[in-house]
């Protein structure tokens, strides 16, 4: 595979994919930094499981023991990236073409890579989940729910701040989930849980999300209280449809995110649980306008996602509104999204236009 056609004065340093690779070996935390920062927290933590950056989740995703040197990874249920060209075209949704082109055009003009601690190997890697036995677990934890009513599920949103009386029926309660301590490698406790279906755009569950909380209400005493349970079907396009979706539609990344900004703007609002997850959200054809309500946090990830969404969306035909939170961020948080409005400036720290929200005339459905 040649490559020095990427430079229309062909002076490419490297002439062929193999003295690319060459050159990349050894540098891809340099290169994974600097052209797919999302895999930061994996760096961070390797070899530890951390969030998928396609799908979200806690614990799901990894770098192999050797990424300094392959910049390969693995998602339990996307399964393995082999290599860092491979990592850079998954996490950015580009091929893998462009990925190569791309890792060229930063190694042409770097500086020194950064010294980078060895860690410890990860743990064996295991194989991916049936998605017929995934489809049996998630369906017996979904029949096994309850709704919300007078549940610790129920308390935990209460003590997040989020009005009870704009509860979705989509969300359920379970009684008594396992959870599974990766480190430990065993069950560790049994916790109560808040369930959301994370559906497909045909309306299948993918996959749920779970939040697990302790019996007063707050977050359960365990190392991740947000957990996504393995997929049964792919996850790219799918979100937690809170509300039937209108003509206007709102688009958010977390559950609580989600449900206040459509308490206050009245509005059906989808929670895509992640960042990654929220530029690949599939909006069905009768949405005519889509508002974007981003998270506003140091990294910028939430930002480039409504910005990725919204160019997409917009050569769909959709009209879009991105709506970030006003900054500052304060000392030691990471971020603010629209429930941390919500709770700290109430109505008026929403636009205007969108405060006790009600259809527009040209937005309402014909009788």
């Amino acid at each position: 595979m040649s490559i020095h056609t990427l430079n229309p004065m062909n002076e490419r340093r490297y002439k062929t994919f193999q003295e690319l690779k060459a050159k990349a070996d050894g540098d891809w935390p340099y290169i994974l930094q600097e052209l797919a920062p999302e895999l930061a927290d994996a760096m961070d933590k390797a070899p530890h499981h951390v969030s998928c950056p396609i799908h979200g989740g806690t614990d799901g995703f990894r770098l192999f023991k050797d990424y300094p040197k392959t910049g390969g990874g693995y998602c339990n249920t996307c399964g393995p990236q082999a290599n860092g060209f491979a990592m850079v075209a998954w996490v950015r949704g580009i091929s893998y073409k462009d990925a190569v082109r791309e890792v060229a055009q930063l190694l042409e003009g770097e500086a020194a890579a950064p010294v980078v601690v060895r860690r410890p190997p990860p743990p064996k890697i295991p194989d991916l989940v049936d998605p017929r036995k995934a489809y049996g677990r998630i369906r017996q934890t979904w029949m096994a729910s309850t709704t919300l009513k007078d549940t610790p599920a129920e308390k935990y949103l209460a003590a997040r701040g989020i009005w009870l009386q704009n509860m979705p029926n989509t969300l359920r309660a379970h009684p008594r989930m396992p959870y599974y301590d990766k480190v430990a490698k065993a069950i560790t406790g049994w916790h109560p849980c808040l369930l959301a279906p994370i559906k497909d755009s045909q309306g299948r569950i993918a996959s749920l999300h779970r939040i697990f909380v302790s019996p007063t209400g707050g977050k359960a005493n365990v190392p991740e209280a947000k957990k996504m349970m393995s997929a049964c079907h792919p996850l790219p396009g799918a979100a937690i449809k809170l509300f039937q979706a209108g003509e206007v539609l709102g688009v958010a990344e977390g559950i609580e995110t989600a449900l206040a900004a459509h308490a206050i703007s009245r509005m059906p609002v989808w929670a895509c649980v992640s960042a990654t997850l929220m530029e690949s959200v599939e909006i069905p054809a009768s949405v005519r306008k889509v508002v974007i309500w981003a998270d506003l946090d140091r990294s910028g990830r939430g930002i480039k996602a409504a910005e990725k969404l919204s160019a997409r969306l917009r050569t769909e035909g959709k009209e879009v509104e991105i709506c970030i939170p006003q900054g500052p961020i304060p000392e030691g948080v990471k971020g603010v999204d629209w429930l941390d409005v919500m709770l700290t400036a109430g109505l008026e720290g929403y636009p205007p236009r969108w405060q006790k929200w009600s259809p527009p005339p040209e937005y309402r459905k014909a009788a």
